[in-house]
Order: structure tokens, then sequence, then C-alpha cells
């Protein structure tokens, strides 16, 4: 046996062995592959790195596992089975396997980060290595959870393999996740419509229409504006109203309508009904998107008109008419009286 000793350089790092945060196992076996790596052979440089590796803690549970004789006068061999000894768990199978069986996978692993846990938990179950595989390959099933995963899996013939069913369930979770990424990319972006209650289209009496101005309250009703005294709807001011000019059918008055008029004569009523232009009948979000604006022809004339997607009719303001179309006459649609 040659006597070797320390060199400048070292593949990989041997940490230092916590006995509290570290397997022992695991820690052994990384060492022995240290060893294996860097051609170390000899007996007294391997017990040397080891007692080098540990910690505070660890040096004085080797010392007192040596006593009455030191762990420098041991051998490598030696102190390792001393730790093997120590450390060696006196856990029931059956305890083990009570783990192994409640085990499910959590929301955050992936399927093979499962399937390895599973195999971490079997190996102190103590499982015959005939049904080892079939065993390992139920819990993985059983307890993937719920869904498109486990749907997949359960199509699967018995005699599936371990190996096969992890491959399974992760093409199924990738296919999964890149479908659900498609969707949103492809969900359309076009304005919600919702239309409320059916009512009729001319209404007998002076409904507020919703306006910029309006306000809504905490439950979401919208609060009109002071009534008009001249023509008693709830969406302006008097000084606004454009029947300010008017005259009363009623008393002839000029200045309110007779909806509003306080000396109606008896016996012969008449009642204005207005249309309602501004009333909403469909109520649309747009969800912060911009407007669609195409080109649209009416009478010779080009104008820029928004898209809506929604609308069941195409319609223009008063005023839209007036600045634009003016020169054009309208159809009288309905006309109401009451007597």
């Amino acid at each position: 046996m040659t006597k070797e000793g320390p060199r400048s350089s070292y593949y990989g790092q041997l940490r230092e062995f916590n006995p509290v945060v570290s397997d022992w196992t695991v820690y052994k076996r990384r060492m022995d592959n240290y060893f294996i790596v860097n051609a170390i052979t000899d007996d007294n440089f391997k017990r040397a790195m080891l007692l080098t590796a540990l910690d505070e803690e660890a040096y004085k549970l080797i010392f007192n596992l040596c006593l009455p004789i030191a762990p420098e006068d041991k051998s490598f061999t030696e102190l390792t089975e001393l730790f093997d000894k120590h450390f060696k768990t006196c856990e029931s199978a059956f305890v083990a396997r009570q783990r192994f069986y409640a085990a499910t996978r959590n929301s955050q692993e992936s399927a093979a980060e499962f399937a390895a846990r599973l195999r971490g938990l079997a190996c102190k179950s103590e499982f015959p290595e005939a049904v080892l595989d079939m065993t390992l390959r139920d819990r993985f099933i059983m307890g993937f959870g719920k869904g498109p995963v486990q749907d997949r899996l359960f199509e699967e013939k018995i005699s599936v393999s371990f190996a096969d069913a992890v491959s399974v369930a992760s093409r199924k979770m990738t296919t999964h996740s890149l479908q659900k990424q498609v969707q949103v990319k492809l969900e359309p972006e076009v304005l919600k419509v919702s239309q409320g209650k059916g009512s009729s289209r001319f209404k007998p009496q002076f409904k507020p229409s919703v306006t910029p101005g309006a306000q809504k309250s905490a439950k979401g009703e919208v609060k009109s504006l002071q009534r008009c005294e001249v023509c008693g709807r709830g969406n302006h001011m008097a000084q606004d109203c454009r029947f300010k000019d008017y005259k009363c059918h009623v008393c002839g008055v000029q200045g309110h309508l007779a909806p509003v008029c306080s000396r109606k004569r008896d016996g012969h009523r008449v009642q204005n009904y207005m249309e309602d232009q501004d009333e909403s009948i469909f109520c649309i979000k747009s969800d912060g998107l911009k407007p669609i604006y195409l080109p649209i022809t009416v009478f010779n004339k080009q104008f820029s008109f928004q898209l809506d997607s929604g609308a069941s009719v195409s319609v223009v303001s008063e005023e839209f008419w007036q600045s634009n179309l003016e020169e054009q006459s309208l159809i009288l649609s309905v006309v109401v009286k009451s007597l």
C-alpha cells in the first residue's frame, strides 16, 4: 500500500458532517465516491479526512463511541462501522409502510419528484423485491391526486410498470400545462356584453337615463341627478333642458311640459310620451381595451363609427344628426297620445 498525502487539488468537495441535519447513510455514500474519484486508498489518510470533516458535535460523538481508545487509533473502517451502528434506525417496517401508503403528491411536485420521494419511503419499508415495482406503481397512481393526470393513469392496463406510469404522468402534466397556457393566450379580446331585463321601447313615463355624470352607490344602484322642472326627467338640470322654450299642452305657458304642469285641465288631459333615446339597452364592459373604429358611409358621407360587437341596432345621437345629416328627412315611427 502506497503512502498518500495531501494534494494541491481534488475533484469535488467533502463537506462537513453535522449529525443534526445530515443523514449518515447518504453522507457515507458521498464520502466513498469522493475517495474513489480522487483515487484515495490509504486507510490512514481516509480516517484523517473523515475526522477533519466532522463538526464539533460529530467529533464528540465519535470520541465517546471510541472510548477508551482515541478515534485516531481506530481504523477508517472501524470508525464508519461505529457510526453505522449508532445511526441505524430502530423504526418498525410497519411504521415506514404506513408513511409510504399515506404519501400523496404535493401540488408543487412534478411526477418525477413524487416518484423519487416514494422510492425513498419504500427503502425503509422492507418490501420484497418481487413486489416492489408493483407497490411503487400503485402508490404513485393512487396518491397522485384527482385530476386529468390521474384520470389518464387510470386508463392504463394493470400490467403497466412503475417507470412507464411515471413517464405517462410526466407527459400528461406537460400537455395539460401547455393547453392552459395556449387557452389563456387565445382568449378572445372582445367587448363583454350583458343585457338587462327586457322592457318596452316606449315608456309612459319619464325614466331618468344613465349619464356620465351619474354616480353609483355602494350597492351598484345608479343615483340620478335632481329632476328637471321643465320635462321631469332626471338626467339634467332645467337650465340645460332642450324643452325649456316649449309651451305646455295643458296650460299653454312656455317653460315646461304637460307631465310637470301643476294646472292640468279636468276631463282633457294630454300626456307627452318621449322615446328615451339615452336609455341603456346593453351594458358594455371594455376592460381597458381600446375601441375599434370602422369607416361607414351614410347618405354618401363617410364617418368613423365605433364597432360594437354586442349592439342589436346602429344608432346616432340627435346632436350628430343635426350636425351632419340635418338635411335628410326623418320618418315618424310612433306617436302616442292620451286624452
